[in-house]
């Protein structure tokens, strides 16, 4: 059993967090490492792990080690639960690193 998981990631970000991105049909992770020496790379791993409440050594970095668009393989869990934790860490406000998720504005912008 294991999933393979979507992720685009915005690496140098002021706040870490999760998100589900409906356009993308991907998970949309914020992390404050520069994409330099696979620094931004190790810390969405270690981010993944908290959240899925696996240990480190079940992620592997599939597919994009060198761009913004990752394949994350999660050994330990199937892709419902995997969605699941995921889902739950994106909703919790106070989970240890996770910065509440902000809809963006719809609509036309405000008068002035």
């Amino acid at each position: 059993m294991s999933a393979i998981l979507e992720v685009h990631v915005q690496p140098g970000a002021s706040r870490e967090g999760i998100a589900w991105d409906p356009w993308r049909s991907s998970w949309s992770v914020r992390c404050r490492e520069a994409p330099q020496q696979g620094e931004a790379n190790a810390r969405l791993l270690e981010l993944l792990a908290g959240w899925l409440s696996v240990p480190l050594a079940d992620l592997s970095l599939e597919h994009g080690a060198r761009g913004r668009f990752k394949r994350v393989r999660v050994g330990s869990l199937d892709l419902a639960e995997a969605a699941r934790r995921l889902g739950e860490a994106a909703d919790a406000a106070d989970a240890p690193g996770v910065a509440p998720a902000r809809p963006r504005p719809t609509g036309p912008p405000p008068k002035r």
